[in-house]
C-alpha cells in the first residue's frame, strides 16, 4: 500500500473515531447513539452516507485524543466550551503532511461535527471533508 493511502486510510479511521468520541465539557449521555455521516474525497466522486449504531462509554471522551490515535497526527489547538470543541491538527505519515480542523457539538441527547483534512499527494491538492449528526437512542 502506498504512503498515500496509509495517510488516508489513517485520517479516514480517525474521522470516523470522532463519530464516537466527545469531549469532557459536554453534557453528552453514555449510551446506544445512532450517528449518521456523509464524507467526500476530492480524490474520489461522489459521497458517501453512512448511519449506524454505536454504544459511547464515558472513557470515549475526548475527540482530540480520537485524533491523535495511531501517532500520525498531531493536535496544535484545542477551544472547548460547555457544548463544544474545535480543534486544529497536523498530521504525517512518511512524509505526506496534512493539516485538518475539526468541530463537535453536543446539547446532551444529540450531537453534531464536522472535520476537514487538506494535503497534497503525489504533488496535487487533495481534501477530505466529513460531518455527522447523532442522537441518543437510550443504554447500551
Amino acid at each position: 500500500m502506498s504512503t498515500t493511502h496509509s495517510l488516508v486510510i489513517a485520517l479516514c479511521l480517525g474521522s470516523l473515531m470522532c463519530t464516537t468520541v466527545l469531549a469532557q465539557g459536554f453534557r453528552l449521555e453514555p449510551g446506544n447513539w445512532e450517528m449518521t455521516s456523509k464524507r467526500r474525497m476530492s480524490m474520489m466522486p461522489g459521497e458517501k452516507t453512512e448511519t449506524d449504531h454505536q454504544c459511547i462509554t464515558k472513557a470515549q471522551t475526548d475527540p482530540t485524543q480520537a485524533m491523535e490515535t495511531g501517532g500520525h497526527c498531531q493536535v496544535v489547538d484545542r477551544t472547548e466550551t460547555d457544548n463544544s470543541v474545535e480543534w486544529k491538527m497536523e498530521c504525517d505519515m512518511d512524509g505526506t503532511a496534512a493539516t485538518g480542523t475539526g468541530m463537535v457539538h453536543s446539547d446532551g441527547d444529540t450531537a453534531t461535527g464536522r472535520l476537514s483534512i487538506e494535503m497534497t499527494v503525489q504533488g496535487t491538492p487533495a481534501s477530505f471533508e466529513m460531518e455527522w449528526s447523532g442522537r441518543r437512542l437510550g443504554d447500551c
